[in-house]
């Protein structure tokens, strides 16, 4: 007799309906809500022929954000990916039972803590670079360090220059190593600067300032401050100013990097641009409406010092302080400032001890009352040295300051 037919094939899916079975599957409750079962428990493996496995690009190509996946098609249907082999779906799913169990605690969730570890691992062997970081800080909590730089290293030779310059900070402070590795921190930094990145330049500047090699310092802050790191830039108008790794002290430009890193929110530039304007320093026109408006930057971008010596000047009554200074708009601000009128500033107009206020805690939430008492007492007594405009007629004094021009 003839042989039984065969059994008809099962029927393939198209895109769309592989696409349906994905969103079906992910409104369902995640298949590791348990915590205690393996992938293999969870998944059915009959619905791996129908799952779609995306092939792993280089670090360009991969997602650097691990809810990407997961918020796109919910934990079964990643968890189904990831069973059969994708490579962003390991590390999505890795991500999540590994930062679900910080929350809870290992000894809460060993069996998670052990899958999520597994399917990290998964998929660096397949080139995933952020999975190599992962593991990286997993090893490093744990601990095992040896393992932690073996991650760190393998996701830097990938060619990824963030990895590059993490693993020059590693040896650069000796963290998950023996001891600090200079040398082996500089090749590591080179080469990510020699990607483009421009924290790795500004470290590198670092380096070289320390050793006093400034004209290679120079070099290598004047790429990161073209390449917008406001640090450099400030490291850049020191230089200048002190004269070391360029041809001679050039205080024109001290003045333009200190106001481009004040500008991009740098606050010790912005206090020294008030110093520089508020004296006479070589080749710069003192300004003293400018020098409180680098003042008021300084404060905005939380310089405590420049917090405090604001509200002074503005309690003083120091030439356009109180106009830079103003913060406080209404009495609910001001009563938020904690405006207390008590007896002894009464010459002080409110809104202008608001302000003063403000300032002070902004510049330390403790005992603002007693910097007021000592404002009262500059205003009273005078001190030598705050004025100290030739001519003037209150000079070293601040009871009459409002008549200094």
């Amino acid at each position: 007799p003839p042989p039984p037919p065969l059994p008809p094939p099962p029927p393939l899916l198209s895109r769309q309906e592989r696409r349906k079975q994905e969103r079906a599957a992910a409104k369902r409750p995640p298949a590791h809500a348990g915590g205690g079962a393996t992938l293999a428990d969870n998944v059915n493996e009959n619905a791996n022929e129908h799952v779609r496995v995306t092939p792993l690009g280089d670090w360009t190509t991969q997602a650097a954000d691990h809810k990407v996946l997961m918020n796109a098609l919910g934990p079964e249907a990643v968890s189904l990916r990831a069973a059969a082999g994708d490579g962003e779906a390991q590390w999505s799913l890795g991500v999540a039972l590994l930062r679900g169990v910080r929350q809870r605690g290992a000894a809460a969730d060993a069996a998670a803590d052990t899958l999520g570890t597994e399917l990290l691992e998964k998929a660096a062997g397949q080139g995933h670079v952020y999975a190599m970081i992962e593991l990286g800080k997993v090893h490093g909590r744990r601990k095992e360090f040896e393992h932690a730089m073996e991650w760190r290293t393998k996701a830097a030779e990938t060619g990824y220059p963030l990895a590059m310059y993490h693993l020059g900070i590693f040896h650069l402070s000796g963290e998950s190593v023996r001891a600090p590795d200079l040398a082996a921190a500089e090749v590591w930094f080179k080469r990510a600067a020699e990607a483009s990145l421009k924290e790795a330049m500004y470290v590198l500047g670092e380096m070289h300032r320390d050793r006093d090699e400034f004209e290679q310092a120079v070099e290598w802050f004047t790429k990161a401050a073209e390449a917008g790191v406001p640090d450099a830039m400030y490291n850049l108008g020191v230089c200048f100013r002190i004269g070391k790794g360029v041809a001679a002290p050039d205080f024109s430009a001290m003045v333009d990097w200190y106001t481009r890193a004040a500008e991009a929110g740098h606050a010790e530039a912005a206090m020294q641009l008030y110093k520089t304007y508020a004296s006479a320093e070589p080749g710069v026109t003192p300004s003293k409406r400018r020098s409180m408006r680098w003042l008021r930057k300084a404060a905005d971008n939380g310089h405590e010092e420049g917090c405090q010596h604001l509200a002074m000047l503005m309690y003083i009554d120091r030439p356009h302080a109180r106009e830079a200074g103003h913060a406080v708009e209404s009495a609910s601000e001001a009563a938020a400032a904690g405006v207390i009128h008590s007896e002894g500033h009464d010459d002080i107009p409110p809104h202008v001890l608001a302000d003063v206020m403000y300032w002070l805690r902004r510049y330390s939430s403790r005992r603002p009352i007693e910097h007021l008492v000592l404002y009262r007492k500059l205003i009273l007594e005078g001190i030598e040295g705050l004025c100290c405009n030739e001519g003037c007629e209150v000079k070293g004094r601040l009871k009459d300051f409002k008549v200094c021009a």
